[in-house]
């Protein structure tokens, strides 16, 4: 299902339904595996799933995954919400097939906090067929974000083989890993050269305020 697709449309798919984006995954199979459950929880089907994160399946893709037979026409199970300003739903007539995937979006919709596919599903409904920009965020660290700037503010630092250990992957691409935080979070990146106890060390430090 998800194993045909080229990893950047896997990962748009993800980052389309999931509330925190992921830059990259640890493996391939945690990514498909992970994008799978989210579908699953939001009832879409893989070519739903890519109009919203504006991916275009490939012919395979597409042949693999043609759209059921969505059975009779059906009215919509209205969920217990409240119209906003007192205003009231209009009724809708559906295939019964898709009933429980409609009644799900409306629920969402009615949300003060919307998840990014639906907001990526309005704006594409609204006629916008960009890609949205990302709204900036406070600069929140991720738990694996976290331990490596803990491991890289020790006062030997971290080596490579430490930082892949400590989030429990099989490796890391340390100095770009490492140097990108630093940039991020407000960090100097030093590193200290490789001795016959212990590999190449990279050091974060708080950098200091520039003088006036």
């Amino acid at each position: 299902m998800l194993d045909t697709l080229p990893y950047a449309d896997l990962l748009a798919i993800h980052n389309a339904l999931a509330d925190k984006h992921a830059r990259r995954f640890d493996t391939r199979a945690n990514g498909e595996k992970r994008t799978l459950a989210l579908m699953e929880a939001r009832g879409l089907t893989l070519e739903e799933a890519a109009r919203l994160a504006d991916v275009v399946l490939g012919a395979s893709d597409a042949a693999d995954h043609e759209p059921a037979d969505e059975g009779p026409l059906a009215p919509i199970a209205s969920p217990d919400v409240t119209a906003p300003d007192g205003e009231d739903f209009e009724t809708m007539t559906i295939a019964s097939g898709i009933a429980p995937l409609v009644t799900a979006f409306v629920a969402e919709l009615a949300k003060t906090q919307r998840p990014a596919y639906v907001v990526t599903f309005l704006r594409r409904l609204n006629g916008d067929n960009t890609r949205a920009t990302a709204i900036p965020r406070e600069r929140q660290k991720t738990a694996s974000q976290q331990k490596i700037i803990d491991l890289c503010r020790r006062p030997e630092g971290a080596t490579g083989k430490e930082l892949a250990e400590g989030c429990g992957w099989p490796s890391i691409a340390a100095r770009a890993t490492c140097q990108k935080l630093a940039d991020r979070f407000g960090y100097a990146l030093t590193e200290t050269p490789r001795t016959k106890e212990r590999g190449i060390s990279f050091l974060m430090t708080a950098k200091q305020p520039a003088e006036v």
